[in-house]
């Protein structure tokens, strides 16, 4: 039969054996009968079968094992069946096996067990690069629609800015004007004058802040939404993140004096060169400096005690055909019910006032859009968050560097 088979007697002493047996363990007929396992077998193996051998006594029935072995300097799987041998007074004389050769189906299931996990390693690349593909397509729908809204919109703000700073200038004059009227008026109407004067006045400054604010938010969309017609020039991709750290920590400075975080920086010897268009990465990455040192900020004011530090760390790593940049901070963090919603156009987590909501949305548009690259956010709410691109080193032929939406 295809299988080795073996007998042994209540002493462990062979009995008879197959000639399977003798190819798998190397042995002869004549050299094996009345020899105990230890004599045959290295100590380890005999001890592991007299164990099951033991298991047949114990439970007078049959054992099924698997095991392994070594032959001829390959390693062999067995499935093995041990049953006991009763005698004519229905007691146990002896011991019975069967060993099976499995090698091969156990690398049938190997090779399935690998199959398996590269097809679903693959199913969640395809999952990934689908949500990729949708967020772009989203993105690229929403840059044209904010380019139409940008320009419908900023034709009468100029009005509304312009006409509010002028009223201003003629209020003012105008107050001038009937000054000398106003001393023929009794106190009351005089004060009513000057109140509505005040008010009005007030009011068109008033309108001048937000006509203003609502002008950089148009501004920002068409700098969002423009084709850049810059081409990508082969870059040192350390220099460009020094610059564009020193030139982001330099302006949070300037906009505010009490302004204090730790930098660490982290530069990969192995980061090189890329195809990159520099000032948008630039653009990019002040950004996304600029957001890091505001939800530090935060954090400091809203911390009760003295242990918190302000930190924001730069990190650039090098790969074959990639790199990769990540900006962290140990700011206010994230939600995740609204992480997902981060590179939209308009959607800000910031208190009215002081986002545009349009940041982020441009970062995307030039990492992944423009250079082919990829940019994924985490976060945990009163922790961290960080930002990691990966970017290409050579441009890629699909990439369209000029975005004309």
């Amino acid at each position: 039969m295809p299988a080795a088979v073996f007998l042994r007697d209540v002493d462990g002493r062979i009995l008879l054996v197959n000639e399977h047996y003798e190819q798998i363990y190397s042995v002869k007929n004549n050299q094996t009968i009345g020899k105990k396992l230890a004599e045959l077998f290295p100590p380890e193996m005999a001890e592991e079968y007299s164990k099951l051998d033991r298991q047949v006594h114990e439970v007078d029935g049959e054992i099924h094992s698997e095991h392994n072995l070594v032959v001829d300097g390959e390693k062999r799987y067995f499935n093995s069946v041990r049953f006991p041998i009763p005698n004519e007074e229905g007691s146990i004389s002896g011991i019975g096996g069967i060993e099976l050769d499995i090698t091969e189906r156990k690398a049938a299931e190997e090779d399935l067990r690998i199959a398996k996990v590269q097809a679903e390693e693959a199913l969640s690349e395809l999952k990934q690069a689908q949500a990729r593909l949708v967020t772009t397509e989203k993105m690229a729908s929403l840059g044209q629609l904010t380019a139409g809204i940008a320009h419908e919109i900023k034709n009468p703000l100029n009005f509304v800015n312009n006409f509010s700073e002028t009223s201003v200038e003629l209020l003012d004059e105008l107050h001038e004007a009937v000054g000398p009227v106003q001393e023929h008026l009794d106190e009351d109407e005089r004060e009513d004058v000057e109140d509505i004067f005040k008010t009005l006045k007030g009011d068109l400054q008033k309108i001048q802040h937000h006509g203003s604010r609502a002008d950089g938010i148009v501004k920002s969309m068409l700098l969002h939404s423009r084709g850049d017609a810059a081409e990508q020039v082969t870059t040192s991709v350390n220099g460009l993140v020094k610059e564009a750290v020193q030139l982001a920590y330099h302006g949070e400075r300037a906009r505010d004096k009490a302004f204090q975080a730790t930098l660490e920086e982290e530069f990969g010897n192995s980061t090189g060169e890329a195809d990159l268009v520099p000032q948008e990465i630039t653009r990019v990455l002040v950004n996304l400096l600029s957001n890091a040192f505001y939800a530090v900020t935060k954090r400091s004011l809203e911390e009760e005690s003295g242990d918190y530090e302000p930190t924001v760390s730069v990190t650039t790593l090098g790969k074959e055909d990639s790199l990769e940049i990540k900006i962290r901070d140990n700011g206010i963090g994230i939600p995740s019910e609204v992480r997902d919603k981060l590179f939209e156009p308009f959607f800000t987590t910031k208190p009215t006032g002081e986002g545009t909501g349009l940041g982020l949305s441009m970062c995307f548009d030039i990492v992944v859009q423009k250079h082919g690259g990829d940019i994924v956010v985490d976060s945990a709410p009163g922790e961290f968050t960080e930002f990691a691109l990966t970017l290409p080193r050579r441009a890629p032929m699909t990439v369209q560097i000029s975005n004309s939406r």
